[in-house]
C-alpha cells in the first residue's frame, strides 16, 4: 500500500522585507521561502503547520503583511489549511497578525471544536504558543492525554544550552513534537515524560537569518506510516571563503571571486544576488 502524505511542518519564517537589519539590500528571502511552502502544500492538497516566529516582529510592516496575506489567500482559495503557533518574535500581548486573515488556525490551546478533536488524518493535534520558563511546565501538564502531535516554539536545552526554557523529555503523551526556535533542520528520537517514544522535528528557518546559520534550508513532510522526509527549499546562494595566505588573497581578488558574483539561476531576481562570506587573517 502506498503511503500518503499527511502534512508539511515548518517554522521560523521570520517574514520581513529584508533578512538582516544590518544589510537592508538583502530582500525577499523569507517571502520566497514562504511561497515555496505554500506551493508544495497546494500542489499536494495537504495542511501546512507553522511552529512559531512566522513573522519577525510583533507589528509587521504593511508590505510584509500584504506579501504574507497573498500566500494565505492562495491557501484559502485552494482549501489548504495553515495551523500555527506563536513564537517570541510575535509577542504575546495582542492578537497575532496572522489572525487578521480569516484562513489560518491559531493552534494555541486548540483541541476541541464543536466537540470534534482537532486533527490531521485522524491524528489529534494541540498547540502551545511560546512560554517563558516559569510557565512552561504548567502548559505541558495541560496537554490532553490523547494528543498525538504537539506544535510549539521553545528554547529547548536539548538544542540550545543558553537561555534554556525546558527539556524535550518533559513533554507528556504525544508521539510527535514539531518545534520552532532552533534555526537548524533536524529530528530526534527521545522518550517523553509519559514513557512514550517521541519523534521531535525541528524544521529550521526558511532562509538565512545570520551568517553563522546553516546554508541549506528544509521543511518536514510527514507521512501516514509514521515516516518523515526532508524537503529542500531554494534560497540565496552563500559562498564561504577562508583566506590564510597572501597568495590566496591575491588569487581571490584577481580570479577566485568571479564565479561567486554570477547571479543564481532559477530563483527570483531579488534572490539571485549571492552572499560571499570571507574569513581572513587580520595581518594580511
Amino acid at each position: 500500500m502506498t503511503r500518503q502524505l499527511m502534512y508539511a511542518a515548518s517554522s521560523d519564517w521570520h517574514a520581513q522585507r529584508g533578512a538582516w537589519a544590518r544589510m537592508p539590500q538583502i530582500r525577499g528571502d523569507s517571502i520566497y521561502g514562504i511561497h515555496q511552502l505554500v506551493d508544495f502544500c497546494i500542489s499536494r492538497k495537504v495542511p501546512l503547520i507553522g511552529a512559531g516566529d512566522l513573522h519577525d516582529v510583533d507589528r509587521p510592516d504593511p508590505l510584509t503583511l500584504d506579501l504574507v496575506f497573498a500566500n494565505l489567500t492562495r491557501m484559502q482559495d485552494a482549501n489548504v489549511l495553515l495551523l500555527y503557533t506563536r513564537g517570541q518574535h510575535e509577542g504575546k500581548d495582542s492578537t497575532p497578525y496572522l489572525g487578521l486573515h480569516p484562513w489560518p488556525i491559531h493552534l494555541h490551546h486548540k483541541y476541541l471544536q464543536n466537540n470534534n478533536i482537532y486533527g490531521i488524518s485522524g491524528r489529534a493535534i494541540y498547540g502551545i504558543d511560546h512560554q517563558h520558563a516559569d510557565n512552561l511546565q504548567a502548559e505541558l501538564a495541560n496537554i490532553p492525554e490523547d494528543t498525538d502531535i504537539l506544535v510549539c516554539h521553545q528554547v529547548w536545552g536539548d538544542f540550545m544550552g543558553l537561555g534554556e526554557e525546558g527539556r524535550i523529555a518533559q513533554i507528556p503523551h504525544v508521539d510527535t513534537v514539531i518545534t520552532g526556535d532552533f534555526h537548524q533542520h533536524l529530528s530526534l528520537n527521545v522518550t517523553g515524560a509519559s514513557g512514550q517514544a517521541m519523534t521531535v522535528l525541528s524544521p529550521g528557518a526558511v532562509c538565512l537569518q545570520d551568517i553563522s546559520e546553516p546554508r541549506t534550508h528544509c521543511f518536514w513532510a510527514a507521512y501516514d506510516d509514521g515516516t518523515f522526509e526532508s524537503v529542500f527549499l531554494k534560497s540565496r546562494a552563500v559562498f564561504d571563503v577562508v583566506i590564510q595566505h597572501m597568495d590566496q588573497l591575491e588569487h581571490f581578488i584577481k580570479e577566485g571571486h568571479r564565479e561567486m558574483i554570477v547571479p543564481q539561476e532559477g530563483v527570483p531576481a531579488e534572490i539571485a544576488t549571492n552572499i560571499v562570506s570571507i574569513q581572513c587573517r587580520t595581518d594580511l
